[in-house]
């Protein structure tokens, strides 16, 4: 009986579902932090599509939020001032922190459009920043890569 019912659950979240989806790593154009500034935050919002995979460093409060429809919603906080982003840590916006799944051409629902903000805070006089990239900043490259649960 076991076996039947993983048979049947294998077309519906097996590699058919898969292929429908194309993914992206995505990256941020190169920017500048001043010495006393670190990303504290970020976030990314997808429409006609949803959030993969996402790489943050350890002590980073991560919540993923795919319960909209056709959209999905990353948000990331660093737990420790230690683990925040600084001027030399980042490699990682210019390199594919974010896999997305932008959704097939027969799902689609909503127009395809990215948008990450990174807050950025100054340790010297607490004030923050935001910085927004837009889908036509971003940069976005096909992968095959990904989390194992898509």
């Amino acid at each position: 009986m076991a076996v039947m019912i993983v048979g049947l659950i294998q077309p519906v979240f097996g590699k058919s579902l898969d292929s429908r989806y194309r993914f992206f790593n995505l990256s941020t154009p190169h920017f500048d932090l001043h010495p006393s500034e670190q990303i504290t935050e970020f976030s990314c919002l997808v429409l006609g599509g949803g959030i993969a995979q996402v790489n943050v460093p350890f002590q980073w409060d991560v919540n993923v939020d795919s319960s909209l429809g056709d959209r999905g919603k990353l948000t990331a906080s660093a737990v420790a001032g230690g683990s925040a982003f600084y001027k030399d840590d980042l490699a990682p916006f210019y390199e594919g922190f974010v896999t997305i799944a932008r959704d097939p051409p027969d799902m689609k629902i909503l127009s395809f459009d990215v948008t990450v903000v990174l807050t950025i805070t100054n340790n010297d006089t607490g004030n923050e920043r935001k910085l927004t990239f837009t889908t036509n900043q971003i940069i976005l490259t096909p992968t095959v890569k990904r989390s194992l649960w898509w």
